[in-house]
């Protein structure tokens, strides 16, 4: 089984619920990639500033963001720092806009749909103003040491994450399904 490819992205679309695939977990400065040519996690680089992930980070399955031709990232908010190659499910929240290397890259906002701490969080409106402070900072500046640039715009809705979700969803069926 290729996880990218063969993972539903829904795990419950009427409730927002997502597949994810965790990369890098909360607390690491390690970047990992997945590979969706091997079906593995594998080391990207080492992060150089000094600062560790704020939050667990993945991909979601059958999607393609046509502007940065890679699958659409996600931000998992948990408590608990998740094991790069694991799925989780998670309930879409709302979408980080942002440009990195001068193209757009979003970033769809989940939370761990079995974290018992977040139960309740429902959009992105539910989530603490501080834990998007920290999710802005750390992506504003997590390059700054290797002379890179990453422009964050601003955090949008639960439906137009779901949108731009759907929207990578239909992207990944033209590309593949051939």
């Amino acid at each position: 089984m290729n996880l990218y490819k063969d993972l539903p992205l829904w795990a419950d679309e009427n409730a927002a619920i997502i597949n994810t695939i965790i990369e890098i977990p909360m607390g690491s400065m390690v970047k990992y990639e997945y590979n969706k040519d091997l079906n593995v996690v594998e080391l990207d680089r080492f992060l150089t500033a000094p600062m560790a992930m704020p939050y667990n980070y993945g991909l979601l399955p059958q999607t393609y963001n046509a502007e940065d031709k890679d699958p659409l990232d996600v931000i998992v908010l948990s408590h608990y720092s998740l094991a790069p190659g694991s799925i989780a499910k998670a309930k879409v929240v709302g979408v980080l806009h942002m440009v990195d290397g001068g193209e757009a890259d979003d970033k769809i906002i989940a939370i761990a749909y079995k974290d018992p701490f977040l139960w309740g969080i429902d959009t992105i409106d539910d989530v603490h103003k501080h834990t998007k402070d920290q999710i802005d900072h750390f992506l504003k500046h997590y390059k700054a040491l290797e002379g890179k640039h990453v422009d964050v715009s601003w955090f949008a809705s639960k439906e137009k994450a779901i949108f731009i979700t759907n929207e990578c969803y239909k992207n990944f069926k033209n590309k593949y399904s051939g």
